[in-house]
């Protein structure tokens, strides 16, 4: 394998070794042969076909006097002498790279030393930005140099180097004086309508924690009123609600709106309860009414806060979803 090996080596030295005048000679040395050739059959010379393999030696075999033998000494010679020059480009590259961490090291030590002095001199720290724009860096790149996180370029800390030592620096700034906060700030007097909303709330809890549907707390219009308890957790003022209907039929609203408000408030009570009642049996679906759909499967969501109608659901996604596709070109 070394001895392939060798002669590819030699084979290659000896075609980058081939000089023009050597290309030049061997062109015009088979142009001659070309013209002998030509000569020769012209004048009646005939050629003779010699078959593939052709050989004057024995079966074909070359004799062991004309093959080029390379012994174990002139082998182990030649190993050795690769190797020496490995060995020899190897010790070369590892100094190579020594050396250039040395310089590595010494510039990132020059680094910290000359920038720890030039800011120690500060007295603002807008000089630190103003000689990052002198030397073409941002502020941030300049100060990783400066703690030694980056190596600046040879040329460029050269630069910087002479920006430091002639570097003018601006006055020290006299600071604001800072009112301190004062130990006992005073607190604000919660407003009547904070304490009420307060009171509210607690009355709410208590509410949710005993099981109940409705409390007595005050309202901002009634004073003490009775509030109803949704299964979404919102509460209304009772008074203020039947208040508000009534203002309503006072707006000639028709027989058909009315009727329509009447089953929208019976159907948000029955499916109320059936939520609640599905709520504490640890199950998540029931049978309510539904404004479209009639009687039909409602899914409670939302922790138990909300319910909402199956099918109209699934309806609702469908157009979305095709309304997407439409619009945006998005599969489903």
């Amino acid at each position: 394998m070394n001895e392939i090996l060798q002669q590819r080596i030699e084979s290659v030295q000896a075609g980058k070794n081939i000089t023009h005048a050597q290309i030049e000679a061997k062109r015009s040395l088979r142009e001659q042969l070309e013209r002998d050739v030509e000569n020769f059959l012209a004048e009646g010379g005939e050629t003779q076909v010699l078959p593939i393999g052709f050989t004057h030696f024995k079966d074909g075999v070359i004799p062991q006097s004309k093959a080029q033998a390379i012994s174990n000494k002139e082998r182990l010679d030649r190993e050795k002498a690769i190797e020496l020059k490995n060995q020899a480009i190897r010790e070369y590259k590892l100094a190579v790279k020594e050396q250039k961490k040395q310089r590595y090291e010494a510039q990132i030590q020059d680094q910290i030393a000359v920038m720890s002095k030039f800011e120690s001199n500060l007295q603002n720290k807008s000089d630190f930005k103003r000689l990052a724009a002198m030397a073409g860096y941002h502020p941030q790149y300049l100060k990783g140099a400066a703690k030694g996180r980056t190596k600046l370029n040879a040329a460029k800390w050269d630069q910087v180097k002479k920006l430091v030592k002639s570097f003018e620096y601006s006055e020290k700034r006299i600071a604001k004086a800072i009112k301190k906060p004062t130990k006992n700030p005073k607190r604000k007097v919660p407003s009547a309508e904070s304490l009420r909303l307060k009171r509210l709330a607690e009355a709410k809890s208590e509410a949710i924690k005993n099981g109940e549907k409705s409390f007595i707390a005050e309202c901002k219009k009634c004073g003490p009123a009775k509030f109803i308890l949704q299964a979404g957790g919102k509460v209304f003022c009772y008074p203020c609600h039947l208040a508000h209907v009534e203002r309503l039929k006072q707006k000639r609203m028709t027989k058909e709106q009315v009727s329509t408000l009447e089953q929208k408030r019976k159907r948000f009570t029955y499916n109320s309860e059936l939520a609640e009642q599905t709520k504490l049996q640890g199950l998540r679906y029931f049978n309510g009414l539904c404004e479209k759909c009639g009687l039909t499967e409602f899914r409670i969501v939302g922790g138990g806060r909300k319910y909402h109608c199956v099918h109209c659901s699934k309806a609702s996604a469908q157009k979305y979803k095709k309304w997407k596709r439409e619009n945006t070109g998005a599969t489903a």
